[in-house]
């Protein structure tokens, strides 16, 4: 996928972006079916990239993570209502991808889940076999810079932890 126009304005990464952003969970037929089946790669770079984003963050914010869930996802919300707009596309696809990383070992430290890699790691998910869904914690990533407060990160993680939980 390429950044140029295609004629309404948009390219086709920002489209993808807005396409993303209102999708955060869904079943794993979906998730396959909309953004490929998982491929076999791509543990390293989850790895490389949450670490990136705590090291940076923790040096450019003066970050101190408290190592939860809730408190750190918070941290990230507390940090994206700094942006006044919206970053470029490339910017906002690299912080999709690092603290989409980081939010994706946060869901899986508290609740679990396993990451299923797919062709374009902006749709790299989080699964959940026990209850067949996907989440995207890139998605939720790119949601927070696009619809701002409405689409909190912490509130993406409750709604998935509430998801999870029920009978």
């Amino acid at each position: 996928m390429t950044g140029t126009d295609h004629g309404n304005g948009r390219s086709a990464r920002m489209a993808a972006f807005e396409r993303a952003s209102r999708h955060l969970l869904c079943t794993a037929a979906e998730a396959d079916s909309s953004y490929g089946a998982a491929v076999a790669a791509g543990v390293e770079d989850i790895d490389e990239w949450a670490h990136g984003a705590e090291v940076d963050l923790g040096e450019h914010f003066e970050v101190v993570w408290a190592g939860s869930a809730e408190a750190d996802l918070e941290t990230l919300d507390r940090l994206a209502a700094h942006w006044p707009e919206p970053p470029e596309e490339e910017v906002l696809l690299e912080i999709a991808l690092t603290w989409g990383a980081l939010l994706g070992e946060r869901i899986v430290d508290a609740v679990g889940g396993a990451w299923a890699y797919r062709g374009d790691p902006l749709h790299h998910s989080l699964v959940f076999p026990r209850k067949g869904v996907a989440f995207f914690p890139m998605h939720a990533i790119v949601a927070r810079f696009l619809l701002g407060d409405s689409a909190g990160i912490e509130a993406a993680y409750h709604y998935l932890v509430e998801y999870l939980t029920e009978s």
